[in-house]
């Protein structure tokens, strides 16, 4: 693509527009290529990043409604228990029983959701890191090439 002409609007690529746009500013000392291929880099951990992200809340979805469905199912059938007859005191007793598993559900629930979310956010903040790392790494390679011996 020649760098003079600008391309008509919506048939660039973004990358074709960034390079237009780097080019046009003529940075002295600045290996163009070099930017460019860093820049895309940065963009495809950051592509990678979004996805690992995405299919963290996917999978924290999916795990909501399989516990969704489990706590309706658990219901139904504290429902049937108590529908049996029985003393007050054993309705009491049933009704405390399962007060207590389903407040024990609902804590491991959460605990196994943020583990869930925790896992995906700290896989995806590690791509991110390590771009990050290459992305210094790549500039102090560049400006020691610049450095005259």
């Amino acid at each position: 693509m020649d760098a003079s002409k600008k391309p008509e609007p919506g048939t660039a690529s973004p990358k074709d527009q960034l390079s237009t746009f780097l080019r046009s500013l003529k940075l002295p000392g600045m290996d163009l290529n070099e930017l460019l291929a860093s820049q895309h880099k940065n963009i495809e951990a950051f592509t990678k990043a979004m996805q690992t992200a995405t299919e963290g809340a996917g999978a924290v979805a999916r795990r909501q409604a399989e516990i969704l469905g489990t706590a309706l199912d658990q219901s139904k059938a504290m429902i049937r228990d108590l529908a049996v007859p029985g003393s007050p005191k054993e309705t009491i007793a049933k009704q405390a029983e399962f007060i207590k598993k389903a407040f024990e559900a609902a804590v491991a629930n959460a605990r196994e959701l943020a583990e869930i979310a925790e896992k995906s956010n700290k896989e995806a903040f590690d791509i991110i890191r390590r771009r990050t790392s290459e992305t210094l790494e790549e500039i102090r390679k560049s400006v020691l090439k610049k450095k005259p011996d």
